[in-house]
């Protein structure tokens, strides 16, 4: 039990950093922040893909595995802003069409976040940046010692 809730602190701080990194972000965006819920379970956005997090549109959610390095993180963020672009049920179509006929590397929603991910590299606080890769890595050594 102690060490569930020593490793649901460590997530908690996680998700605190990133948010912290995405309001950065917001400021120059002008879109919301997604929920951000941190995990220790292997999650990858899919079988293909190396991302380790997944974006669920429904209910603007990123779960971000806790190794996950900050091109993951972008990458997740931005099917954010298609979802907010696009509107929430186009882009769902538009993902679970291209989904069924593509794989993921072919995939209109995953080329475009490729480029989005690097407007939005280029929008980011690198001091910011810098602080969460280091906030990352230091949750990341804690909770593997768990």
């Amino acid at each position: 039990m102690e060490l569930s809730i020593q490793a649901i602190n460590l997530l908690r701080d996680l998700e605190t950093a990133t948010y912290e990194l995405l309001d950065s972000l917001k400021e120059k965006t002008g879109i919301g922040n997604p929920r951000i819920l941190a995990t220790m379970n292997k999650i990858l956005e899919d079988p293909e893909s190396k991302v380790m997090g997944k974006y669920y549109p429904s209910s603007s959610v990123i779960a971000l595995n806790y190794g996950a390095e900050l091109p993951d993180l972008i990458h997740l963020y931005s099917h954010h802003i298609q979802a907010y672009r696009l509107g929430q049920d186009k882009y769902e179509i538009l993902a679970n069409e291209d989904e069924a006929r593509l794989p993921w590397v072919m995939r209109r929603l995953e080329i475009d976040a490729m480029r989005l991910a690097t407007t939005i590299t280029q929008l980011l606080d690198q001091k910011a940046a810098i602080e969460w890769e280091h906030t990352r890595r230091s949750i990341s050594k804690s909770l593997e010692q768990i």
